[in-house]
């Protein structure tokens, strides 16, 4: 199965202990799909996939975090939002 784009040459960050080396990172439409070593990805490459050399860089999974602090958010909540203002006057409106 030839994926869509193909890391390697650098680190692997697994999400658990060290980096590993040696290994690549398979991706089709935008999931990660295979992660075998450096020797395993002929069956991996098609016409089609875009190979990128990361020349020894780490390769790491993007972390997306979205939370609030209940206390903060809710004093937050009392007070006046002036964010978009942009003047002075505006603000004192607001």
């Amino acid at each position: 199965m030839a994926v869509d784009v193909l890391f390697s040459g650098g680190e692997v960050f697994t999400g658990s202990g060290e980096p590993v080396t040696g290994m690549s990172v398979g991706v089709t439409a935008g999931k990660i799909t295979a992660i075998v070593p450096d020797s395993e990805t002929a069956s991996l490459v098609g016409p089609n996939t875009q190979k990128i050399n990361l020349n020894g860089a780490l390769l790491s999974p993007g972390f997306q975090d979205a939370h609030v602090h209940p206390t903060t958010a809710g004093v937050e909540l009392l007070q006046c939002n002036l964010s978009k203002t942009e003047t002075a006057e505006e603000a004192v409106e607001r």
